[in-house]
């Protein structure tokens, strides 16, 4: 009211002739207020003329635009500092729930993941330790002047002979002999990678002795003469069982065995932690046998070359307490 007071000072009436009392402006500006020119014949026409804008409005219409491009900048969101809304936040509720569900799958997940490393660490080792004494083997026979790996184990030479032949070539932290019970661990029992009748009912159980020595990274190396025939061919006993893996008993009571012959020039048998592990063949514990030629992992006690083929460990896990 009072600023249509201030710069309206026509009367209510005047107002009403104008047509347009709430934009006419002061006296000053009377001349340019609307007004509706005649036509011939004396009619008012409705169009009004131009006339000059109040400075009021020239500066709210400035400051609006102002704003308008404050707020259409950057798409849009933009906000002026003063109505920017707060930063949302989780409750503490929420963090407890989401813990908890990390830690529920944590422990559904992690033995899974614990077991798969280890067995990657086992593998590697399983390759390491197979590829150091192969090399060995290699250059002990470099150095007799053998064409194959015969030259190794000749029926003439003692076990600690043929053993000590392999060990120069390997980096040996403790050698014990057959007859030692204490060092190297000692002598101790090795699970079959799998559950075996030993013939009598019980689980089978083979044991670490003979010739054996300790290699810097913990690796338990131990010794089986073979080339009881010569020329890398040993005789091996088997004997009969019935289905449950029995012994079948002759009419004295004795176990019935067969013997057969088989290309071997030795059996070397390791432990990757010695004695310190879980002792089971296929787990960490393998063997290979040695042929003229070659190193045939198929032959030994813990699924090497299966192992080694897939990454994959090949054992059993069973109580050696039961009974068949």
């Amino acid at each position: 009211t009072k600023f249509i007071k201030q710069f309206n000072p026509l009367t209510k009436r005047e107002g009403k002739e104008s047509c347009h009392p709430e934009f006419v402006s002061g006296s000053q500006y009377k001349k340019s207020s609307f007004h509706f020119p005649h036509n011939k014949e004396g009619a008012r026409m409705l169009q009004p003329i131009n006339y000059p804008v109040h400075p009021l409005t020239l500066t709210l219409s400035r400051r609006a635009r102002k704003i308008q491009a404050s707020l259409s900048k950057g798409g849009g969101t933009n906000v002026p500092e003063g109505f920017k809304k707060r930063k949302a936040a989780f409750t503490l509720a929420e963090v407890l729930i989401t813990l908890g569900i990390i830690g529920i799958v944590a422990a559904m997940t992690m033995p899974g993941l614990m077991g798969r490393y280890r067995e990657v660490v086992i593998v590697n080792k399983l390759k390491r330790a197979y590829a150091e004494i192969v090399n060995a083997m290699d250059m002990e026979r470099a150095r007799l002047g053998g064409s194959d790996y015969e030259a190794l184990f000749e029926t003439n030479m003692s076990a600690a002979e043929q053993f000590d032949g392999i060990l120069r070539h390997l980096q040996v932290v403790e050698r014990c002999a057959s007859n030692d019970s204490k060092g190297c661990g000692g002598i101790y029992k090795i699970k079959p990678k799998k559950r075996t009748n030993d013939g009598f009912g019980n689980v089978a159980l083979g044991s670490v002795g003979g010739e054996r020595a300790v290699l810097s990274d913990g690796t338990l190396i131990w010794f089986g003469k073979r080339n009881s025939n010569g020329g890398c061919v040993t005789t091996y006993i088997k004997h009969e069982v019935d289905a449950d893996g029995n012994y079948v008993l002759d009419s004295s009571g004795n176990p019935i065995t067969t013997t057969y012959d088989s290309p071997h020039c030795a059996e070397i048998f390791f432990d990757l932690d010695g004695s310190n592990g879980q002792n089971q063949f296929g787990y960490d514990c393998f063997s290979f046998g040695v042929k003229k030629q070659f190193a045939d992992q198929h032959s030994g006690y813990g699924a090497m070359f299966d192992t080694m083929r897939t990454g994959k460990l090949t054992y059993e896990r069973y109580d050696i307490s039961d009974k068949f």
